[in-house]
């Protein structure tokens, strides 16, 4: 079964899945505004298993 990143932040609530190749972009989106990120938020980021079926119908990340 195929193995993506689940990416959540300490701070807010929710979370996303994305590809392993997509991470990059992730975390510089992620401390993009690191000015205003207070100290001791976590970017925490879980190796998940699902099926390529399960992955394309995840809805749409809104943001935080």
């Amino acid at each position: 079964m195929p193995k993506y990143i689940k990416v959540e932040r300490s701070d807010m609530d929710g979370a996303y899945i994305e590809e392993l190749k997509d991470i990059p972009g992730v975390l510089e989106s992620e401390f993009d505004d690191i000015e205003y990120i207070q100290t001791g938020v976590q970017v925490i980021l879980t190796v998940v298993e699902m099926s390529q079926d399960e992955y394309e119908s995840l809805t749409e990340f809104m943001g935080w």
